[in-house]
């Protein structure tokens, strides 16, 4: 399977990083290499996060206290966003 990143991940992943860099470079550039990993191991088991409590076409992947909601689209999986203590929704 295929992996796209929306926009809307690409951007939550931006700003995780530069505030975990504010405080640690080197933690920042590691917890995003940790989630590229994670996420890349969809591509061969697209089904192994959990069924979002919101809506059962979403599942979620946990990473240290991260939620990474994602959608498996036939060939592809689609990556939605990344949140932890805030709340995430899909922009309109």
């Amino acid at each position: 399977m295929k992996i796209r990143h929306t926009r809307q991940y690409k951007k939550e992943l931006k700003e995780l990083y530069r505030y975990i860099y504010l405080s640690s470079p080197q933690n920042a550039k590691n917890i995003i290499e940790e989630i590229d990993t994670k996420t890349k191991k969809l591509a061969t088991a697209p089904y192994i996060g959990r069924i979002a409590s919101y809506d059962n076409n979403i599942r979620e992947l946990i990473h240290k206290g991260y939620m990474i909601p994602y959608s498996v689209e036939k060939e592809t999986v689609v990556i939605l966003g990344i949140y932890g203590a805030n709340k995430w929704s899909v922009e309109v």
